[in-house]
């Protein structure tokens, strides 16, 4: 397969070569809620070289064709697995860590707050993400995946006007909680651990940065692949 050129889009990248979202994110690249743009889009104004990021990019896509790697092509699944999929794990992960590092930000307020105020902000934002991912996953549960299934099923179109309606909603919230995370590695310096810390306060830290990941990874599946269809 040929590599990737600078107008290939950010989701379409990510769909064929997965390893690519590990990379943009070590970039700061945003590949799930700005899938829509080109490479070239992407960096335009940031300080990353597009040629230079690009040729990265192919050097691990050839490597990954060499070494024959295999993973699940989420692309050409039907959305019956790819749901479930998002349900295993994307949303019990957050089910599970978005209450555990609540209870890590309030532990730390009280015993580093003092010293490193921006915790304050911290906490603020991710209880404003906390609320905002769990509306959103009764959301997808409760109205958008059993409308996507059973519109595949019947393709009634005026299940297919209110899927277009839940789309926008859905999306839309996705950029909101892409927002977040972004102030959140802002606030954090990329979840730089302070010399003064705690065990808790690194743990905390890993922990917000794996939300991150899995988070960007669960929008990108459903901007990207699930809601394209």
């Amino acid at each position: 397969m040929k590599n990737f050129i600078k107008s290939d889009l950010l989701g379409q990248i990510v769909a064929t070569f997965p390893g690519a979202g590990d990379y943009f994110m070590v970039n700061h690249i945003d590949f799930c809620c700005g899938g829509e743009r080109s490479l070239e889009t992407a960096l335009s104004g940031m300080e990353n070289d597009v040629d230079e990021i690009l040729a990265g990019l192919n050097t691990l896509y050839e490597k990954f064709q060499k070494d024959e790697v295999q993973f699940e092509d989420w692309a050409k699944s039907d959305k019956q697995s790819l749901i479930n999929h998002i349900l295993k794990e994307h949303h019990q992960f957050l089910k599970e860590e978005l209450p555990a590092i609540s209870v890590l930000l309030f532990k730390l307020l009280g015993v580093h707050g003092k010293q490193h105020e921006e915790l304050f902000e911290v906490h603020k934002k991710f209880n404003m993400l906390r609320t905002e991912l769990e509306s959103h996953l009764v959301k997808e549960e409760v109205w958008l995946f059993p409308a996507l299934i059973q519109y595949e099923i019947t393709k009634q179109p005026i299940l297919l006007k209110e899927l277009e309606t839940l789309v926008e909603t859905i999306e839309s919230e996705h950029v909101g909680a892409g927002d977040l995370l972004k102030s959140l590695r802002a606030i954090t310096n990329h979840y730089t651990v302070p010399k003064d810390a705690c065990t808790t306060y690194a743990l905390t830290l890993t922990k917000l940065q794996a939300l991150e990941k899995n988070t960007f990874e669960h929008i990108h599946l459903e901007n990207n692949i699930l809601l394209r269809r």
